[in-house]
């Protein structure tokens, strides 16, 4: 019984069990080919999976009991769109059977291994690891996962086919809320997910951050490196604590400041960097940070030029928190730093200078720190720049030196416009490339407020689409085109004002404005709409400041402004009041003048663009200045050695008016002690200069100074000159700029009237051939033109004198004249013609003391075939006539008689005509003699009768002053010879003419020349030469010969006269004679025939010696003219005379 007791229930549960077995048996026969089995993938998709899209696919699965299944290469896929997905080799779950008799799908527990994808939303995940889940429900198309665990070995994540991640170790820990699959489309599943992922891989780093750079268009990342983060996730937003950072040795950052400003730059930054972004709570508002580092950077335009480089490159950027599927709609803030960097070319920063600015960066090193902050749709920040050797350039001035800068930016809003720089600071010292003075500049701007109509930056990548402004954005440079106003303030030190010349040099055409020195700063501007108000200013005062302008160099104690004084139109000022000035002439730095004060002023329109003013005029002014050394000033004469100051000290005043391309003005020159030389003259005494500029333009040269004066009072070797000289009209152009020195090559026109005290200035210019000279007081009148320098044919000058003294050969004539000079020929071969004439003229030798000869209607007429301003008359053609003159005396021309002649004349009115014409050094001409009651003296015998002289003179030679006088004839008449109040002989005439000779013009005349000669008898000879005539009277009357005709050699010389060859005869006789006459008493020999007869007799000292047989031949024989140097008394004993 028992055993049978016992094997009852043991075939039961035998019984069960193989109902058991069979059950199982058949449930894995039904089972595993229900599921296998494309009804059930039908029936899945029709319902739960209905209208979701979904796709369900695997390979094969199985099934060990109920509530159990696996499957191979199980997949879920959403179709379209492809927001969630799940692709696993191996799948493990257990399903709740209970729920889906009520259709709802429940798994308790699901584990997968060998993951080929999961997928939510963009996000990929893939890779070898395990994938489990747990409380998944489906029921009505809404999902919920209350675990999802999903671990990872060298996974990959992507993005949109991006791969984020590759090389990864994940750790995710996360749960699905319910997600209603109906009502929600595209990524928003994203939203449904909760929990959290570690992860750590290699990773590309504008892979994972270009979508969440907080929309910043102008920022790029790239480069490959290590990857780590954190992320905790609520309701698919990331919560704070969340972290993810990427450390790459090849970092790369793009600064794309085309997005800004238009014609900015790209810029490739690359170095040893880290982007760490994370979440944090900014007040209990949770945002995303993202921070980038760069150490080791270098920075590259987009050329591939290196500009920068250095450690400490920072980006940190703040924005709204962060999302998985999406990036932060607006920035909340943004900040940049430089830490430690190196620019390597400064001239990058050129293109965020504004415009307005004169200062261009052209090239150098400079360290650079600084921090630039957004926030809040402003920005604030601080640059610090330091170069040391960075080229530059002030205006138009290169420079190079070190520079510091140190740029406050207290706000930049560029919604509103507004700027501020307040705090900014500024520091140059630099040198121009002509290695002159250097500019020390230490400036601040404790005040610098910029407002803009318009918005400063583009603000769509920090706007929403309604918020996109309806107003311009302003082009780059900053500033350059926006109507913004400003109010500024300037303090600080400036000490080489010169470097600003290049913002001055193109205020007026041709002439350039410069400063000098340096000082003190200050100004305060008020700007609105672009435009400086009035009361705008800028002063610079120093203890050595100046300015350069018209060619001069200032140098004083002074001061500089600048300012705005109109608004319609706007007109700036610009003055320099100096005292205590010394001013120099920039062409050779001569000293010109010094000036107790002197003011230089600009002013003119402000234009709309461009430095150069409209309608610019400017003023230099200055009062009693000296002169200390007027040599300075022969750079404004024109270049000729004809006039040149030497010496000497004067008084000046002055202004002079500048416009945009000519001046005007009037200077005053006063000066007591002046030397110089005039046309070759020397001069010293006083000069009066008014000079009046009525227009000097700086483009052409021309230069008007019509209506100017000129006073000397000055004292040469022989005379004293008061002279006056205006210029009725003076138009002067060319030469090398009259305010550079002087038009010194002018051409023009001179029309000039005054009044000259002493016309022997002009003899520098009159012809030393002809003995040319004038002298004496006169009326000036002139019509010059010039063409470079030259005289122009048809130049006149006009000279009217009371009295007028003319030389010319050894004689002077005075009287009222006029001479006129006019200038001749053609252009290339000047000549000119002078013209005087003297109604009344008196005569006289150089050396005489009073009147020699009176006359009327003198005429002199000259041309000179060359005329040159330097060398004077050339070539010189002079005929001078003398129709009508008178002397009362006419004992004064004794003085061309011997020294010692016995010939004396004693008087008697003469009249004389000239007719003289000099060719260059030769001349040729006549003088005629007439004296009707001359009285004449011979020894102690005195003559009266009339005397002719017809001098004919050719050939003649200046140089010696030579005339050939052949045919030149003396004739006396109506003669009476007189001793002790008798008449001996009376009605006497003689005729002599000089049939070759060589008459030489001096004081005595010398003449060497063969006479023929004519007379009524030898009567007046015979008294005069042989005493013993007198006491013998049958002598006499053997001497005496009427009707004679003779010829004989006449030398006169300067201490005697002698009568060579002397042959008269007549009526049968004949005389023949050699006499030496000039000496203490007449020595000579006497032959005398009558017939058959023939006497011989020798005078000397009063004494003679008779000889009778053989005269002829002892008259021959007996040596008058030894040039032995003996006594009268000793040559006469010392003849041979034959006994009797």
């Amino acid at each position: 019984m028992a055993w049978r007791s016992s094997g009852v229930p043991r075939r039961i549960a035998k019984a069960l069990l193989l109902v058991l077995m069979g059950l199982w048996l058949l449930y894995l026969a039904l089972a595993n080919t229900l599921i296998n089995s494309e009804r059930l993938r039908a029936a899945l998709l029709d319902e739960p999976l209905a209208r979701t899209e979904l796709d369900l696919r695997w390979e094969r699965a199985w099934s060990w009991y109920p509530g159990q299944l696996s499957a191979a290469r199980l997949e879920l896929v959403q179709q379209a769109p492809r927001w969630l997905g799940l692709d696993v080799e191996q799948v493990n779950l257990r399903v709740a059977l209970w729920p889906l008799l009520g259709g709802r799908i429940e798994i308790d527990h699901l584990d997968a291994s060998r993951i080929h994808e999961v997928a939510v939303g963009r996000l990929r995940v893939a890779g070898s690891g395990r994938l489990r889940l747990s409380e998944l429900a489906w029921q009505q198309r809404e999902l919920s996962i209350q675990s999802m665990a999903l671990d990872l070995d060298n996974g990959s994540i992507t993005r949109d086919a991006v791969t984020l991640v590759e090389d990864i170790r994940l750790a995710a820990r996360l749960r699905l809320v319910p997600f209603d699959f109906a009502d929600q489309r595209g990524g928003d599943i994203v939203h449904a997910v909760d929990g959290e992922l570690d992860l750590a891989g290699a990773s590309d780093a504008y892979a994972v951050f270009s979508d969440y750079l907080l929309g910043l268009e102008w920022l790029e990342v790239s480069g490959h490196g290590d990857l780590t983060g954190r992320l905790l996730l609520e309701a698919g937003e990331l919560l704070p604590g969340s972290e993810l950072q990427l450390d790459s040795p090849d970092l790369g950052v793009t600064l794309d400041s085309t997005r800004l400003t238009p014609g900015g730059q790209r810029y490739q930054l690359l170095g040893d960097g880290r982007i760490r972004a994370t979440i944090s709570d900014d007040q209990g508002e949770p945002e995303t940070r993202l921070d980038l580092t760069l150490d080791d950077m270098h920075m590259w335009q987009q050329d591939g030029t290196e500009v920068m480089r250095g450690d400490g490159f920072r980006i940190a950027l703040a924005g709204e928190r962060l999302r998985l599927d999406q990036p932060p709609e607006r920035l909340h803030r943004a900040g940049l730093r430089w830490e430690d960097t190196e620019l390597t070319n400064i001239a990058t920063l050129a293109p965020y200078l504004p415009a307005a600015i004169p200062l261009q960066l052209e090239g150098g090193r400079a360290r650079l720190r600084g921090f630039l902050d957004y926030r809040d749709d402003t920005l604030e920040g601080t640059f610090r720049l330091d170069g040391d050797e960075v080229a530059l350039r002030l205006g138009d001035t290169p420079m190079q030196g070190r520079l510091g800068v140190t740029l406050a930016l207290p706000l930049l809003d560029p919604r509103s416009g507004r700027l501020h720089l307040s705090g900014t600071h500024l520091t140059l010292a630099a040198t121009g490339d002509d290695a002159g003075e250097p500019l020390t500049t230490s400036l601040v701007f404790p005040r610098a407020e910029l407002a803009s109509a318009w918005p400063l930056l583009p603000l769509e990548p920090f706007l929403t689409d309604d918020e996109q402004p309806d107003t311009p954005v302003v082009t780059s440079p900053l500033l350059a085109s926006a109507p913004f106003d400003a109010a500024l303030s300037v303090s600080g030190e400036i000490d080489n004002l010169s470097v600003l010349d290049g913002l001055l040099g193109e205020l007026f055409v041709d002439q350039s404005l410069g400063l000098r020195g340096g000082g003190r700063l200050s100004a305060e501007f008020d700007i609105q709409q672009g435009r400086p108000l009035p009361g705008s200013r800028l002063q610079i005062d120093s203890e050595e400041i100046g300015g350069q302008f018209l060619g001069l160099d200032t140098l004083g104690q002074g001061t500089l402004t600048a300012s705005l004084v109109d608004d319609t139109p706007q007109r700036g000022l610009l003055t320099l009041d100096l005292s205590e000035v010394g001013v120099r002439r920039l062409s050779d730095g001569r000293r010109l003048f010094d000036a107790p004060r002197l003011s230089l002023s600009a002013t003119g329109e402000l234009p709309d663009s461009g430095r150069r003013l409209d309608n610019p005029e400017a003023q230099l002014a200055w009062q009693a200045a000296e002169v200390p050394d007027v040599t300075a000033l022969n750079l404004y004469l024109p270049e000729s050695p004809a006039w040149q100051l030497d010496g000497g000290t004067a008084g000046t005043s002055g202004v002079l008016v500048v416009d945009s391309d000519s001046a005007r003005g009037r200077i005053t020159l006063d000066g007591s002690a002046i030397r110089g030389q005039l046309l070759g003259q020397p001069l010293s005494g006083g000069a009066d200069l008014e000079l009046i500029i009525n227009q000097a333009r700086f483009d052409s040269g021309r230069l008007d100074i019509s209506g100017s004066r000129l006073a000397l009072q000055a004292s040469a070797e022989d005379a004293e000159t008061r002279s006056v000289v205006v210029a009725r009209e003076a138009v002067l152009t060319g030469g090398s700029g009259w305010q550079q020195g002087g038009a010194r090559t002018p051409s023009g026109r001179l029309r000039l009237d005054g009044l000259l005290a002493d016309m022997a200035l002009f003899n520098a210019l009159l012809s030393s051939e002809h003995g040319l000279a004038v002298d004496g007081s006169a009326q000036l009148r002139a019509d010059i033109e010039l063409d470079a320098g030259r005289l122009v044919p048809g130049s006149e000058l006009r000279l009217d004198a009371t009295p007028f003294s003319l030389g010319f050969l050894d004689l002077e004539a005075r009287g009222d004249g006029q001479l006129v000079a006019t200038a001749t020929g053609s252009r290339e071969a000047l000549s000119a013609a002078l013209m005087l004439r003297m109604p009344q003229v008196d005569l006289r030798r150089d050396d005489a003391d009073g009147a020699l000869i009176e006359g009327r209607h003198m005429q002199l007429t000259a041309e000179a075939r060359q005329l040159d301003l330097d060398a004077g008359l050339q070539a010189l053609d002079t005929h001078i006539a003398l129709p009508h003159i008178e002397a009362p005396d006419l004992a004064v021309f004794n003085a061309y008689l011997p020294e010692d002649s016995p010939l004396r004349l004693l008087g008697g009115h003469v009249t004389l005509a000239s007719d003289l014409r000099l060719d260059g050094y030769q001349a040729h001409g006549m003088l005629r003699l007439d004296a009707p009651d001359a009285r004449l003296a011979f020894n102690e015998h005195e003559l009266s009768g009339s005397l002719m002289i017809d001098a004919r003179l050719n050939d003649g030679d200046l140089r010696n002053m030579t005339f050939d006088s052949s045919g030149s004839r003396i004739s006396l008449s109506n003669v009476q010879l007189a001793e002790d109040n008798a008449a001996i002989s009376d009605g006497w005439w003689a005729d002599l003419e000089l049939a070759e000779g060589r008459l030489t013009w001096q004081q005595p005349l010398s003449l060497d020349s063969e006479l023929r000669l004519a007379m009524r008898d030898s009567g007046p000879l015979v008294e005069l030469f042989v005493s013993a005539a007198r006491e013998r009277r049958w002598l006499r009357n053997l001497l005496t010969v009427r009707d004679i005709r003779g010829q004989a050699r006449l030398e006169m010389q300067q201490d005697r006269l002698d009568i060579r060859h002397l042959v008269l005869s007549g009526q049968g006789r004949e005389l023949r004679a050699n006499l030496r006459l000039g000496e203490a008493s007449p020595r000579g020999v006497f032959y005398a025939r009558y017939g058959a007869l023939s006497l011989g007799v020798a005078l000397a000292d009063g004494q003679r010696r008779w000889q009778w047989p053989g005269a002829r031949g002892w008259f021959e024989r007996q040596p008058v003219f030894s040039s032995d140097h003996v006594s009268s008394r000793h040559w006469l004993e010392s003849l041979e005379v034959d006994p009797p």
